[in-house]
Order: structure tokens, then sequence, then C-alpha cells
């Protein structure tokens, strides 16, 4: 790419003797063909493998050994690398305040993140699991209210979890279940020609302004009252002022 050769081209300049820089090609350590459909170091063509992890590792340590003289020698990549596994998660714990779906379990070693499955089951039924998306990044989830508009005080969920590393999947979890009681934010609607959730405030009274009639009411809404009704005021004042002369 171009960015890539004007940066192979810049770095000389950059490279003194108290403060060496030098490049580490990682396009050649990876070994893909840009015309081909697949690479043998990377599962989706663009992110590494388990084989491609130690290439890239090897290209770093290269030049770090040949280059900046550092460690006594350079690693050793393998020809290949057996299949990785991935642990399941276990010890998933529900916790029906705040959110009022959030689960958390124990890290899994080697996840780079977790795909998240629930499904409402007040009825005591077995509906079809619903795909969290987004997944969770770490070791908790919670049902998202701008996404699904739940979850519904006094419903059962359950959830399910499988750690994930690339195209590298565990087996599900055991699932978790609970009964909701949210104690955060109110929920989220859909306000008529929005294409996004926000969230539905009710007026709260505030204390009474001076010069000002009526009360200022929280959120935007009541932010527009309290403007109109302070404008409304300073024009009548204005009106009062007596002319000089």
């Amino acid at each position: 790419m171009p960015g890539n050769w004007a940066l192979a081209e810049a770095l000389p300049t950059w490279n003194t003797g108290t403060s060496p820089v030098v490049i580490a090609d990682l396009d050649i350590a990876m070994g893909c063909d840009s015309t081909a459909a697949t690479c043998a170091t990377a599962y989706d063509g663009l992110h590494p493998d388990p084989l491609g992890e130690y290439r890239l590792a090897g290209a770093f340590s290269s030049v770090l050994h040949e280059r900046l003289g550092v460690g006594s020698a350079a690693l050793t990549v393998p020809a290949g690398v057996p299949d990785r596994s991935s642990a399941t998660p276990t010890d998933l714990k529900f916790d029906g305040t705040q959110q009022g779906v959030t689960v958390t379990w124990p890290k899994v070693f080697g996840a780079h993140g977790y795909d998240v499955q629930w499904r409402e089951v007040t009825d005591g039924g077995t509906s079809d699991w619903t795909d969290s998306s987004p997944g969770a990044e770490a070791n908790r989830w919670d049902l998202g209210r701008q996404f699904t508009n739940q979850p519904y005080d006094g419903h059962r969920y359950e959830v399910r979890v499988r750690a994930a590393a690339g195209d590298l999947k565990s087996p599900w979890s055991d699932p978790v279940s609970g009964i909701a009681h949210p104690t955060g934010a109110l929920p989220h609607h859909r306000l008529p020609g929005l294409g996004t959730h926000r969230p539905c405030r009710r007026a709260h009274p505030g204390p009474p302004l001076p010069g000002v009639h009526g009360h200022l009411e929280r959120g935007r809404r009541g932010q527009t009252t309290h403007r109109r009704h302070r404008r409304t005021e300073l024009t009548a004042m204005t009106r009062k002022v007596p002319t000089p002369g």
C-alpha cells in the first residue's frame, strides 16, 4: 500500500546512531498472497491465526536481534502449530438489579471477547436464543435497552456465553437465569420521526427561579420551557423601561 511504502522510505531519514529506527515487515512475515482468497496464516485473510501470530512475533524478534542487538537469538518460528482450543466460560452470575440483566463470569485465558445469547423465559417456555450484537469485550454483559427496549421489570431472562478468539469459539456455557428488577435509568423509547432511541424523562419540578413564573423542568423540554418563560419576562421588562427625556 502507498502508506507502507512511504513509511519504509521515510524511516532511514529518522534513524540516528543514538536513536535507531528500523522497520519490521509484517507483510513479508505473514506470507499472504494479496490475489488469493485465503491465507494459511490468517483466519479471514487479514487477522492472524495461531501460525500468523508466531510469524508476527518472529518478524519483531528478528529485527530486535539482528538490527538492534537485543537478545541472544531471534525467535524460531515453527512450520506449523496445533489447533488451539478455548475453555468454556463457567460460574456465570446473574444480577437482576441496576441494569436489570447483568451477567458476569471469570475471565477465560486467551479469549479476545465473548459471544452472548439471551432469551426471555417468563412463561417457562424455551423460546429461540437472541444473539447480542455487539457481544462482550470483557467478562461482563448487560442487556442493553437501547437495542432491545428490555428488560421488563418482573420478567425472567436466561443468558449463555461462549469465549471467542478470532474464528476460534468455545462451546456455549450452561445458561444462567434470573428475574429483572431494573433500578437504573428509565427505559429508552423510539420517538416519532427519529431513527434512534432516546431516554424518555418525566418532567421533574425544580426550585422556582426569581422573577420567572413556573418551575424549571429538567430535560431538554424543560430547558425550552424555561427559556420561553424567561424570554417573555425580559420582553415585558424591556417594555416597562421609561424613555429618557
